[in-house]
């Protein structure tokens, strides 16, 4: 899970630009100094937000944006979609964002100066082309229950690659536990030596011969020197190697030396997740809907609340076995989504509806195999902004959904709850057994949303020297 770091400088590289008008105005010749400055104005309102001046032919860099104008506005330049209107000469006004415009050139020529205004200038579309990227590995290390574990000193590998294909990386940098390294090209080598077992810290980053950099990456490294060699474990976003099973990406931490715990293992084989506890509930609400015949057994065997009996749960057991692990696929498929363990994303479930998917009568407001509930469908909505937006079109106006979730009015976000509710109800009265087994296996996806990484606040990363 990737870090974000206070913004103590930035580590930004020249941001490539398509102009798709020329600028029209005064060219300065190779023997003239000039003064270019430059308006960042808003698409809905053309309304100036910030002015700036650079000493060079073409559009102001990222970098002059951010250093001219601030992070706030840099940011909004950064996430500005193209604008289609102003291609066919339309109404920019819908549009979003803001763009650049050239306001003068003063051209300086020994002792004299001569500014000329630009007329009319158009705006300047500038497309961020995708950065460079750049990839953690381990060679020449084994995989097993705890770690990498590796005969000879060990060695993460950095691989980069450049967004164009006529491009190249030519360099990679970066810090391991405050000692600085650099590569030349697009593979790095870092030796690594003993850590701590709270592990140290890794930023890198990638350099393309366009001037462009990848954004700031981080890693966190324990290596433990044992009597055959090397145990190696790696934290992180870009990292390309196996994990182990549990927590510790989301929680930036690694687990305990040693065997892990059953609760925080992950097989990938649905048989290896399959259990045998004997869910009373579950019992009950096979022999209530008439799968399991108890008849033998006393008050048919139910208890007063719906739970199986003894004699009912002996009826019942090799369904309940079955049932229980009829969803072992699509907990294993969430789970890995999410970066959790199979087995905890199952006791979970377990404690919340022992894989009943039906609502609970003493609680008749909660739907699916996790039992989500409104307060918990709200808790998403404020949390996960792509949720919000792929279920609010389907109840309100887009233009309501513009103003995002949490300035809906209580109303509406109602509303909004209710389609996430929609999602997860696997009630069916006509359907056997009352249950729709497809909408239960959905649930589970809608039961992940919760724990998977949110972009609902764009940050901008530096890498803390």
């Amino acid at each position: 899970m990737r870090r974000y770091l206070p913004t103590f400088f930035l580590i930004i590289g020249v941001l490539l630009s398509t102009v798709l008008q020329p600028v029209s105005g005064v060219r300065a010749s190779q023997a003239q100094a000039a003064t270019y400055t430059w308006q960042l104005v808003r698409w809905s309102d053309a309304q100036p937000l910030c002015l700036l001046e650079v000493n060079h032919e073409g559009l102001p860099t990222g970098v002059e944006i951010y250093t001219q104008c601030g992070a706030e506005r840099y940011q909004e330049w950064l996430n500005t979609p193209p604008c289609t209107a102003a291609h066919t000469g339309g109404d920019t006004s819908a549009c979003t964002g803001v763009y650049l415009r050239l306001i003068t050139v003063t051209q300086v020529e020994g002792d004299t100066q001569d500014s000329a205004s630009v007329e009319n200038s158009p705006p300047i579309y500038a497309y961020a082309l995708p950065p460079p990227e750049a990839w953690l590995d381990i060679e020449g290390c084994d995989f097993g229950n705890q770690g990498y574990n590796c005969s000879e000193a060990p060695k993460l590998v950095i691989h980069a690659q450049d967004s164009l294909p006529t491009e190249q990386i030519i360099k990679i940098d970066g810090n391991l536990n405050g000692a600085p390294f650099s590569c030349e090209g697009a593979r790095c080598e870092v030796e690594l030596t003993p850590t701590s077992e709270a592990g140290a810290l890794m930023g890198f980053y990638a350099i393309s011969s366009t001037g462009m950099s990848s954004s700031p990456y981080q890693a966190r490294l324990r290596v433990i020197q044992v009597n055959n060699g090397w145990q190696v474990n790696v934290l992180s976003d870009r990292w390309q190697g196996d994990n182990l099973s549990s927590c510790a990406q989301i929680w930036d931490v690694f687990p305990p030396l040693g065997a892990l715990p059953k609760w925080l293992t992950s097989p990938q084989n649905a048989a290896d997740l399959a259990s045998d506890v004997p869910y009373t509930y579950l019992a009950g609400q096979l022999i209530t809907k008439g799968v399991v015949n108890a008849a033998e057994c006393a008050r048919l065997g139910l208890q007063g609340d719906g739970y199986a009996n003894p004699c009912g749960l002996e009826k019942a057991r090799a369904e309940v076995d079955t049932w229980h692990d009829r969803f072992d696929p699509q907990i294993i498929t969430a789970a890995n989504t999410i970066g959790i363990p199979a087995q905890l994303m199952k006791n979970l479930i377990a404690q919340e509806s022992q894989f009943w998917p039906g609502s609970y009568y003493l609680s008749p407001e909660e739907r699916g195999l996790g039992q989500l509930t409104p307060e918990g469908a709200d808790t998403l909505l404020l949390w996960d902004h792509t949720t919000f937006t792929e279920l609010c079109p389907n109840v309100m106006h887009t233009d309501t959904c513009q103003k995002g979730y949490p300035a809906l009015a209580e109303e509406q976000q109602t509303f909004v709850q209710g389609a996430v509710m929609q999602r997860v109800d696997a009630d069916c009265a006509h359907c056997f057994m009352g249950i729709d087994l497809g909408k239960a296996a959905l649930s589970i996806e809608w039961f992940q949303r919760y724990g998977r990484p949110t972009t609902n606040f764009p940050l901008i990363t530096s890498i803390q020297q």
